[in-house]
């Protein structure tokens, strides 16, 4: 005994000395590796640094630059510092410590590699949160017309991408052209995000090296187009080939002819020739010759036309090759080609392109050489005065005027000759309408042949191919058209169902397009110098709009084009000199013409100048917030207390103008017509209040549709998905509804008043249906953001004021909100429900005030209880301001419980990961030294036991096998083991189930889907091995029916319980306590009292006793931020788990916010 005891000690002396002496070299090679980060930081000049050394609590040590840019090379200096000397540290304590002390080295170092070099770090100085998705693709991009300023593309171009990701995240490219050689070449970045990457750092860092380091050389002061795409795959996988910017041709050197100035005549000289296109939208069909052709058709057809296989099965690479076909001036091979599709094919020889000649390219390549070489003949002889009938060519129009008929002329006699075009035009006559050729004059078909190609050597330029794309497609479209042979001097913008914005700069010389009207207030961020006199213009999406950007000309060459335009003589042949309009003045002493033209589909017309919107200075316009913020949901939720007084004083004081209140006046008074209609018998069968949202706007507004139809019963309301409304009234034919009772027969929409509610602005079905509602009703509002937005200007009766558009509108509501990128919904929710609540009480006040003969809508409430409602109002806010706190610790009783519960919660979910390190450390230990087992039982009996091939004694045999089956068994339940004994150390519920965990949320339904959304987005990047899956339902519903049957041991709830303190809200109260009991007792098998003290929070809302059944319409987002602060540092610590800054990007894969 007395052997077994002293060697039982030895043993348990030498583990604890092996442990301890592991943790605390642990603990210094981390300290050691933070004080590498904070030293470097402090030697560059960050003196605000800190650390953070959190050894004892779930966070992670770390080192905080504040201010320190991500982007900049400083950031990169303090990040490599870390891993640099712990590898060194590592290296040397291998080779002069012992194993525990290098084997902690060894993991530091490990740790710092991951989190410093490969950056997977958690939420350190360098990491920044990416922005939401959506379901569909964005553009964007700068016009740099100031190259010595050219240091600022670049985090330019990275803020503009995190903005436009909000609309798709999954890929991503940029391209630019480069001088080179006397041409401009593109040069193109696409990379495809990973799960847990950041596509902004990912497409900036492979650009910036594609560049060569910088975005602009510092001695270039050309303009220069900076084109770029973000994506989200709705037709097609996401994969590199996908990824805009397209390009259908690969880039060809050909010989270009245009006018010299200098020379007074064309010259040629051999080009590379290649365009790029980005797109959000989708192209469905386009018309050739009167033959419309699907998309498979169509890129059969680009395909033999083009000469070269379809680079990718997305749609929008057609628009890429549609652009190679329609853009030809001043190249003979792609005119002949363009006059063969466009002018001479008859419409049966269109389908036939798909399928035969594949030998085409080639016939046409030897058709264009022939043009080729008689141009050559008539440049090298030029005609005389009295051969041409005409005066001298003096310029350009004029040149083209005499060179144009001249080339025709030359071209139809050779045909007519069939000299050496022979066998080449008799090629095409399959193709070609059957036309008698008697008396030696040319088939129609060939003189089209040559007069296309002709025309389309003079005209065809890049806004010519943008007309002809939108006019042949059928589809909607975000479009940037670019080309390389244009790139220095001109691009082309077009908008049909997709938005599109361009923001000017004039003080700093730059222009900024995107789909997100947000991106280009990106800015507004420069200096107040640089931003002055800013304005952008909203291209027309409904109509469909064609926008020419055109640059690097003087003021004599654009009064020049504009003179000889109106005298007819335009070199262009179309009226686009005559609408160029200077935008603003740029480069040394002002000395060149950024200017543009507008073209609105069916012959609208819509001046630029009269749809200016003033940015800089603008009351109304907002800049962007900070967007690489370390916790964007955090910081939503600790500011929605000051957002939410904002949003009630703003309705509340009349000492100021409130465009909120004077919109809510608006509204009350649409309702009020069609109430008083009702009342006397005039109404007929349509619908009173549509609301239309998507996911957690279109919950918040069927809550709000619901407390309407409370208030006025005879009120006739619907709230319908916008995407369901767009299905049955915005397609040729309507996609069948099966499912539910709304359909094209069903909706009578004849002067409804419509409510849309988008936080964004810009969701596509909201802004779409919105568009679509203008043709039913001229009453049409919306919730969101801000008053600059897509959806806003949507709504918004625009008239001329001055030369500029005015954002104030009777028909918008904003909360104030501003871009939030953050895609689980928090402060967005809160502020939209909100201000609901302020309209709600303001139709109820005004009617109660106003309509006192005679009670509208079948309403009967008094004016009391509208004032009772009000003061309960007043005190929202204060209890907001104790559930939320004043930081991320909690700083009230309820905040800091709150967070204690999540933090709680989150060891449920880290006692996966966290018993997988302990089982790894046991593995690890035991394989190196030796079994726990094994070595008490060689201490009890006083020797070691034998090996098996040994001879012993049998009694030793057995022993050592019984050691060995008890090993096995150890190892094979080593996760459950050490779960428990995770569980006994935590003071936590041992007998739960060892397996993922589950959250069930209970609540009304606008509550339960929102914090569901919230927790299932917050979880969206978590490893699988440390991430919870969320439900919801309705206790007074269906919470036992759906869920009870599926809840464990181990699951957790979060449960909004309605104020049983009021008489109205007993039996909801009842209900709900019921129905949680059930799910309680099913799920354990011990009492449900401790249960509810240690794993079910019932949320209870803060408020005073009040008999009005309304109440819970006011205090609904205490129980909805309740969940949330009690999810958020739960979400946190879970997540956080993996070293990887998951919190970070908890919003990339998840839909559009709402």
């Amino acid at each position: 005994m007395c052997s077994f005891a002293n060697g039982s000690a030895e043993f348990a002396v030498k583990v604890f000395s092996l442990v301890a002496t592991f943790l605390v070299a642990r603990a210094l090679t981390i300290t050691a590796h933070e004080v590498s980060h904070f030293a470097t930081a402090r030697f560059l000049g960050w003196h605000d640094s800190s650390i953070s050394l959190p050894f004892l609590s779930l966070g992670h040590p770390q080192t905080k630059v504040p201010g320190l840019n991500p982007a900049r090379a400083q950031a990169s200096i303090v990040r490599h510092a870390g891993w640099c000397f712990s590898l060194a540290l590592a290296l040397f304590v291998c080779t002069t410590c012992s194993s525990p002390t290098a084997f902690a080295a060894t993991l530091t170092a490990l740790d710092a590699l991951s989190s410093d070099f490969f950056g997977a770090h958690p939420d350190g100085y360098a990491t920044a949160a990416p922005s939401g998705s959506v379901f569909f693709c964005g553009n964007f991009g700068v016009l740099l017309l100031n190259g010595l300023k050219g240091a600022k593309v670049l985090e330019l171009l990275r803020q503009m991408l995190r903005v436009t990701m909000v609309r798709g995240a999954q890929s991503a490219g940029l391209v630019t052209y480069k001088p080179r050689n006397g041409s401009s070449v593109g040069v193109r970045s696409r990379v495809v995000n990973g799960k847990r990457t950041d596509l902004s750092h990912l497409l900036l860092r492979k650009f910036k090296s594609a560049l060569g380091g910088s975005a602009v050389n510092s001695t270039n002061t050309s303009p220069q187009l900076f084109q770029g795409h973000t994506r989200f795959a709705t037709s097609s996988i996401c994969n590199l080939s996908g990824c805009h910017p397209h390009q259908w041709t690969p880039p060809q050197r050909l010989m270009h002819w245009q006018w010299g100035k200098a020379e007074a005549r064309y010259v040629g000289a051999v080009r590379n020739v290649e365009g790029y296109i980005t797109h959000n939208g989708d192209l469905d069909f386009f018309s050739v010759n009167g033959s419309t052709l699907p998309l498979p058709q169509l890129q059969g057809m680009l395909s033999r036309v083009l000469g070269q296989p379809m680079p990718s099965d997305v749609d929008s690479v057609c628009i890429a090759g549609l652009l190679d076909l329609l853009r030809t001036k001043g190249l003979w091979g792609p005119s002949v080609r363009y006059a063969f599709v466009f002018s001479a094919l008859k419409p049966s020889g269109v389908n036939k392109l798909a399928a035969e000649l594949a030998s085409l390219k080639k016939i046409l390549d030897a058709v264009a050489q022939a043009f080729e070489e008689q141009w050559a003949q008539l440049l090298m002889s030029p005609p005389t005065d009295v051969e041409s009938g005409e005066g001298p060519i003096t310029d350009e129009a004029s040149a083209v005027a005499r060179l144009s008929s001249l080339m025709e002329k030359r071209m139809l006699e050779l045909v007519v000759k069939r000299a050496s075009l022979t066998p080449l035009v008799e090629s095409l006559e399959a193709l070609l309408p059957p036309v008698s050729n008697d008396r030696g004059v040319p088939e129609v078909a060939h003189r089209n042949l040559v007069v296309g190609a002709v025309q389309a050597f003079f005209h065809q330029d890049l806004l010519k191919a943008g007309f002809d794309l939108m006019k042949g497609s059928m589809g909607s479209f975000g479009l940037v058209l670019s080309h390389s042979l244009d790139a220095d001097k001109e691009a082309v913008f077009a908008a049909r169902g997709q938005t599109m914005s361009v923001a000017f700069y004039p003080s700093a010389g730059f222009v900024m397009f995107g789909s997100e009207s947000a991106a280009t207030k990106v800015g507004l961020g420069l200096s107040e110098e640089e931003s002055a006199g800013s304005f952008r213009f909203d291209l027309d999406d409904v109509v469909g709009e064609v926008l020419l950007l055109r640059w690097g000309e003087n003021e004599a060459d654009v009064e020049s084009r504009r003179l000889a335009a109106s005298r007819g003589t335009s070199a262009s042949g179309r009226d686009a000199d005559t609408k160029l309009a200077e935008i603003f003045r740029y480069g040394q002493d002002s000395s060149f013409v950024l200017s543009g033209a507008n073209f609105l589909e069916n012959n609208w017309h819509h001046p630029l100048q009269s749809r200016k919107l003033q940015l800089a200075g603008n009351p109304l316009v907002d800049p962007l917030p900070e967007i690489t913020v370390a916790d964007p949901i955090g910081r939503d939720i600790l500011e929605l207390p000051d957002l939410l007084r904002a949003i009630k004083e703003d309705f509340a004081d009349p000492s100021h103008e409130s465009l909120n209140r004077i919109t809510a006046w608006t509204f009350t008074n649409k309702l009020r017509q069609r109430l008083l209609k009702r009342q006397r018998g005039e109404a007929d069968d349509s619908i009173d209040l549509l609301i239309i949202g998507c996911e957690v706007s279109l919950w918040v507004g069927e809550q709000f549709a619901a407390d309407m139809r409370l208030v006025f019963p005879k009120l006739k309301i619907l709230a319908l998905s916008s995407n369901k409304l767009l299905g049955q009234l915005g397609q040729m034919m309507p996609i069948p509804q099966i499912g539910f009772q709304v359909n094209e027969a069903t909706l009578n929409l004849t002067n409804t008043v419509v409510l849309g509610i988008s936080h964004s602005g810009g969701t596509f079905g909201t802004l779409a249906g919105c568009n679509l509602l203008r043709s039913y009703t001229h009453s049409i509002f919306v919730v969101t953001s801000e008053w600059d937005t897509q959806v806003a200007r949507a709504v918004r009766i625009e008239g001329e004021v001055g030369e500029g558009v005015e954002l104030r509108s009777q028909f918008v509501f904003s909360t104030g909100c501003g871009v939030r990128t953050a895609e689980p919904c928090t402060i967005t929710v809160a502020a939209t429900h909100h201000l609901l609540t302020q309209l709600l009480m303001f139709v109820m006040g005004y009617l109660a005030r106003f309509e006192t003969k005679e009670k509208l809508g079948g309403s009967s409430y008094e004016m009391e209880e509208v004032q009772e409602l009000e003061l309960l109002n007043r005190a929202l806010c204060g209890g907001l301001r104790e559930i939320v706190g004043d930081g991320r610790t909690g700083t009230t009783p309820t905040s800091r419980a709150l967070r204690q519960y999540g933090r709680r919660w989150a060891w449920h979910v880290l006692e996966a990961p966290i018993s997988w390190i302990v089982s790894a450390i046991y593995i690890l230990v035991t394989v190196m030294v030796t079994t726990p087992l094994v070595a008490i039982v060689e201490a009890a009996i006083g020797q070691p036991l034998p090996a098996f091939d040994d001879e012993a004694e049998a009694w030793l045999v057995t022993v050592k096998y019984i050691v060995n089956v008890a090993d096995s068994v150890i190892y094979a339940f080593l996760p459950w083991w050490t779960t428990v004994a995770i569980r006994l150390v935590q003071q936590r519920p041992w007998l739960h189930r060892v397996a993922g965990r589950s959250i069930l949320i209970g609540d009304v339904p606008w509550v339960a889907q929102s914090v569901e959304a919230f927790a299932s987005k917050t979880f969206a990047l978590a490893y699988s091995i440390a991430t919870a899956s969320v439900a919801s339902a309705n206790p007074n519903d269906h919470l036992v029916h759906r869920h009870t049957h599926r809840v464990v041991r181990g699951s957790l709830l979060v449960v909004g319980r309605p104020d049983g303190r009021l008489s109205s809200l007993t039996t909801a109260e009842a209900a709900c306590c019921l129905s949680v009991r059930s799910a309680v007792h099913r799920a354990f098998c011990f009492p449900s009292e401790r249960i509810l003290r240690a794993e079910l929070l019932i949320v209870l809302s803060i408020a005073s006793v009040s008999p009005i059944a309304l109440r819970p319409v006011v205090f609904a987002p205490c129980l909805q931020h309740s969940a949330s602060c009690l999810l958020h540092p739960f979400c946190l610590s879970a997540t956080s788990c993996s070293r990887k800054s998951l919190f970070m990007h908890f919003l990339t894969p998840c839909p559009r916010r709402h």
